[in-house]
């Protein structure tokens, strides 16, 4: 069964697997707000459907990847968790380069 894939940071190497996922996922989604005028040409060279917001990527994406630089990653969790508390609450299991789940790193932060 195909998926919605969202991609974060869709750099050079997030594009390429974006372009990749794209042969079987239902659609590949990216947020676009925020990101350069050079994401913006490769994500629509790799046919990528932008969404506005990264609540609006996570709740509509069955399947997140995040090839993203080490340094973005370490705020990755915690920006997730300000996008939508109730759709980042779903994904559990879901691990990184470094095997950090993101639930291991949502355990990290300060709850209400």
């Amino acid at each position: 069964m195909s998926e919605t894939v969202g991609i974060l940071h869709p750099g050079s190497m997030g594009g390429a697997v974006a372009a990749c996922a794209a042969t079987n996922a239902t659609a590949v989604l990216w947020c676009e707000n925020g990101r350069s005028t050079a994401s913006v040409t490769r994500a629509a060279q790799f046919g990528l459907t932008p969404v506005a917001t990264l609540a609006e990527l996570l709740d509509r994406s069955g399947i997140v990847i995040s090839p993203c630089p080490p340094a973005a990653a370490a705020g990755l969790p915690a920006e997730m968790l300000r996008a939508t508390a109730s759709t980042v609450a779903r994904w559990h299991g879901v691990k990184d380069d470094s095997e950090l789940t993101l639930t291991d790193a949502l355990d990290q932060l300060p709850h209400p």
